[in-house]
């Protein structure tokens, strides 16, 4: 859809973990998880992209998700466009 001033939208996104140690997993995971999943991404900022894309970040709360934590560190939250 049409992205126009003012919407609304939720925002659920994978994202780098906050420890040392699960992120190099998900820097060496990403490769093979662009071409099984359709390009999705395991190493970017959720929070930094969808500020960049012009919207303003009303909340959001990043966390593990249940399941093996190179996948399962999520981002949640809502953003309005500017």
């Amino acid at each position: 859809g049409t992205v126009t001033s003012g919407n609304f939208s939720p925002v659920l996104e994978h994202g780098i973990a906050p420890g040392a140690g699960v992120a190099a997993w998900q820097r060496r995971l990403e490769p093979m998880q662009r071409r099984v999943a359709d390009g999705c991404h395991l190493t970017r900022d959720p929070v930094a992209l969808v500020r960049a894309a012009g919207f303003e970040v009303l909340r959001y709360e990043s966390r593990f998700a249940r399941g093996p934590k190179p996948w399962s560190y999520m981002t949640e939250g809502f953003a309005i466009s500017a």
